[in-house]
């Protein structure tokens, strides 16, 4: 089977296991979600942070939907059980001012963990073009069927976390109309 290459995105462990296991259904930043990626497939690209003690590698893929800003410290507060931050942390917390947060809704998660080939350039935040290698054959299913947003496809390896994404029958999966 043939590599493919996707977006990635960069989290820092161990934000990205959290998110992958569904623990974490709500990835937080200083800025919005870019629109080009609201609703595709990324790679996660985990990267150690400062803790270290791995190389930067691939572990799965995320999709997320529209991003939004939070208001209020409260109202960061109010989902942190969704994105697992202390809004004391100094550096993943709440903070006032142009520095805001905004949350961004994890979609959907497919885990699926591989080394990033040798001499990989990863951009600061995200990076054009990720090669997976093994791509699994449900993971190019579903993306074929990523061409037709209203189309349903089957894709029963994704793991969905909101609600109001699984349209049709059990097993069959569709992209709300935008």
């Amino acid at each position: 089977m043939n590599a493919i290459s996707l977006p990635g995105i960069n989290i820092q462990a161990p934000w990205a296991e959290a998110i992958l296991t569904g623990r974490k259904t709500i990835e937080t930043r200083r800025y919005p979600m870019p629109k080009q990626w609201e609703g595709q497939p990324l790679v996660i690209i985990e990267t150690p942070g400062k803790k270290g003690g791995f190389s930067s590698r691939v572990a799965g893929l995320v999709m997320f939907g529209k991003s939004y800003r939070y208001e209020s410290r409260l109202s960061f507060i109010r989902e942190q059980k969704a994105h697992l931050l202390e809004p004391e942390d100094p550096v993943f917390g709440w903070s006032e001012g142009s520095n805001s947060k905004w949350g961004w809704p994890v979609v959907r998660i497919y885990p699926y963990t591989q080394t990033l080939p040798l001499g990989f350039r990863r951009g600061i935040r995200y990076s054009k073009a990720v090669p997976i290698t093994k791509p699994p054959v449900r993971w190019l299913e579903s993306l074929a069927a990523l061409g037709s947003r209203t189309k349903p496809f089957r894709a029963p390896r994704w793991r969905h976390l909101r609600p109001g994404l699984s349209v049709g029958r059990p097993g069959r999966l569709a992209y709300p109309r935008a």
